[in-house]
């Protein structure tokens, strides 16, 4: 498995908004969203899920790409989280390194829990 082998995509869970921000009313200041990273086993068909739940502020600016809350869309937020966190060093591409890590810690454990029924002196 491989990077490439996994499809990426951002989840918006909740939002906080400005009830009155001068002109414009309910303007969206936080997003909570979740990049979920879903891989396919091609033999098995068995699905693999991780996730990373983050945070986003976001700066208002008045003149540029208001979208009246009622009209908004998952897509509208979802770009808007896409470049806001693009302008920082742990950027979504980075966000998707570390959900693929734990993605493959799913697919191939590194450790497993063995139950006191497991331990080989039980068995016997």
């Amino acid at each position: 498995m491989t990077i490439n082998d996994v499809e990426f995509s951002i989840k918006i869970q909740r939002l906080q908004v400005n009830p009155n921000n001068g002109s414009k009313e309910n303007v969206v200041t936080r997003v909570h969203w979740q990049l979920v990273a879903k891989y396919t086993d091609p033999v098995t068909g068995q699905e693999h899920i991780a996730t990373y739940d983050d945070t986003t502020t976001l700066k208002f600016v008045d003149a540029a790409g208001y979208i009246p809350f009622e009209n908004l869309s998952e897509t509208d937020l979802v770009a808007w989280v896409e470049a806001r966190e693009n302008q920082r060093t742990r950027n979504i591409e980075w966000r998707k390194q570390n959900v693929f890590k734990l993605l493959q810690e799913k697919v191939v454990p590194t450790n497993v829990t063995v139950t006191e029924e497991q331990l080989p002196w039980i068995q016997q």
